[in-house]
């Protein structure tokens, strides 16, 4: 979907979406939902996240695709674990669901490649505090006998 049309159905979703006021029917609750967590804006994605849960809860027909949404939007937000419990619950459900699959793998693999990156950079300060410790202790030796 192109930039412009993406705008225009998200324009369009959101008036019908402000239109039907107070009480919103379930599809349009589920299409406004579905377009907020596909902006990868993480307040869209949160408020998307609330509404597609709020579908589940009223319509069964809604569990699957919303569940799936769900997972894809904790994974836009870097919440991976949160996004495998979806997936997981999914694959108790649909255990052949191959979108499912392999959304719970990629997961996996983002938050592994997250916890490696985390613990390089815990690395790197931890040896550029013990380098800096060790110059500022040499300083000090050098210094003190003068």
């Amino acid at each position: 979907m192109s930039s412009s049309s993406a705008d225009s159905y998200g324009h369009h979703i959101r008036n019908r979406f402000n239109s039907e006021q107070p009480n919103p029917s379930v599809g349009t609750t589920f299409e406004y939902g579905w377009y907020l967590i596909s902006r990868r804006c993480a307040q869209d994605v949160e408020e998307g996240i609330i509404m597609l849960r709020r579908c589940m809860e009223y319509d069964l027909a809604l569990y699957r695709e919303s569940m799936y949404s769900i997972a894809l939007g904790y994974s836009f937000l870097k919440r991976y674990d949160d996004a495998r419990y979806c997936t997981t619950t999914l694959l108790r459900e649909y255990p052949n669901d191959m979108e499912a699959i392999k959304l719970h793998a990629e997961l996996k693999e983002m938050r592994d490649r997250e916890a490696i990156a985390a613990s390089s950079c815990i690395a790197v300060c931890t040896a550029t505090t013990f380098g800096l410790l060790l110059a500022s202790w040499i300083h000090a030796l050098v210094t003190k006998d003068r």
